[in-house]
């Protein structure tokens, strides 16, 4: 799955009060997010022990065994209980989850596998969030009222808050380093350098300038390049009588066969269909 197909659904939303000192290990059936109001506390989630405090959103998958540990009466936070799906809208009930020892794989209601966001696949911890408590406030008053298209409200809202998640957990403030970089790309997209050639250009190592593309595009570099030259491609095919080959060359591809490939995989047209269906439409 990737981040662009997310529908998300939420299943409980609960303004939290810390009960207890320590709290058993836990396992949840759907996936789980928190968000630290004030106070302070531990996560220890796969052995390894995360401070949490005031403006802290913690995201863990479903599957995945963690334990708080929280000042009794101190921390006050929201917990999210969702899917990244509508497949089980139907079931609205939500989960208090399990110990390890009872815990049962077939009941998980929905499990994040993003291909293009494969951090958000085990547990997420993102920092200085701020930003997302009005909206968490707003999500727990669509949740208590449950007037009428709550739901669709509330599920909106979530969205929203995810969206800011995998921009702050995917890097999205390194894309300042990327700028120059995806500005030159635009202006330059028939271009035929190599992916060295143009990390050498900008000053960067080719592996690092590679990770940091898929990082924030979630596309290696030649993937984004390919989709911006058929982009261009698919314009002057609406606009200008050029022949596919014209086309090509003007797009940066060595022939026809490749654009037309290439093509076809990103719009599910050859350029030809393509051309013949935009034409009909005017």
């Amino acid at each position: 799955m990737k981040v662009n197909q997310i529908l998300p659904f939420v299943r409980f939303v609960g303004f939290c009060r810390s009960l207890f000192k320590n709290y058993d290990e836990m396992i949840g059936y759907e996936c789980r997010m928190f968000y630290i109001i004030n106070g302070s506390g531990e996560l220890i989630i796969k052995n390894e022990p995360h401070l949490l405090n005031k403006g802290d959103l913690v995201i863990i998958n479903s599957g995945v065994p963690y334990r708080i540990m929280f000042p009794q009466g101190a921390v006050t936070y929201y917990l999210i209980k969702f899917d990244c799906s509508q497949d089980h809208s139907d079931i609205s009930s939500e989960s208090p989850g399990d110990r390890p020892s009872d815990f049962d794989p077939q009941r998980i209601m929905y499990h994040m596998d993003f291909e293009d966001a494969p951090q958000f696949n085990e547990y997420q911890i993102l920092h200085d969030m701020n930003q997302t408590e009005r909206l968490f406030h707003l999500i727990f008053k669509e949740e208590r009222k449950r007037l009428i298209g709550w739901q669709m409200v509330a599920n909106g809202i979530f969205a929203e808050i995810f969206g800011i998640c995998l921009r702050a957990g995917t890097g999205y403030s390194d894309k300042s380093k990327l700028n120059d970089v995806l500005n030159y790309l635009h202006s330059t997209y028939n271009s035929r350098e190599t992916n060295a050639e143009i990390a050498a250009r900008f000053g960067y190592h080719p592996n690092y300038l590679s990770t940091l593309f898929v990082k924030i595009t979630g596309k290696t570099m030649h993937q984004y390049l390919l989709s911006l030259r058929v982009s261009h491609g698919a314009e002057l095919l609406n606009t200008t009588n050029a022949s596919i080959t014209q086309v090509a060359t003007m797009c940066g591809f060595e022939n026809s066969s490749r654009f037309s490939a290439v093509f076809k995989k990103e719009y599910g047209k050859t350029p030809l269909q393509y051309r013949k269906n935009s034409h009909s439409k005017s």
